[in-house]
């Protein structure tokens, strides 16, 4: 079908939460702990009230809805990380050291990749752990 068959561009779409996921980016406690609370106060407040009560209603939503919810971190792709956003460079978020790696083909994880043959991984993607093996955080 045609755009103009359609009608008028749109975001509004129906939810369905089989072909829906909410993504979490870089919400971690590397980002936000009470070290960063002590030093950037306003950053502090809005986290607390305005970006987490969000986050929670969106989690809590998703979960009803059966929906899939993905914790994930921007990487770098270089071991220098001269390839991550001025934002990165300034805030100085890359941490690592917390990193974790989890093996996307995992079939304990129930994802159905949409995907012909073998994607091209990173050395570091390709090495993940399995969801068993996993390290847990408490």
């Amino acid at each position: 079908m045609r755009q103009e068959d359609q009608g008028p561009f749109t975001r509004v779409r129906p939810f369905d939460a089989k072909r829906t996921c909410l993504l979490l980016i870089d919400v971690q406690n590397y980002v936000w702990n009470p070290d960063v609370a002590k030093r950037l106060p306003y950053f502090d407040s809005q986290v607390r009230d305005v970006v987490l009560p969000n986050l929670k209603q969106l989690i809590d939503a998703f979960r009803r809805a059966g929906a899939e919810i993905i914790y994930t971190v921007i990487e770098n792709l270089t071991k220098d990380g001269r390839d991550r956003s001025l934002d990165y460079k300034l805030s100085d978020f890359w941490a690592p050291e917390h990193e974790r790696v989890l093996l996307w083909s995992d079939p304990k994880l129930g994802i159905r990749w949409p995907i012909k043959g073998q994607p091209i991984l990173s050395p570091r993607d390709a090495k993940g752990a399995k969801l068993a093996e996993a390290e847990v955080f408490p």
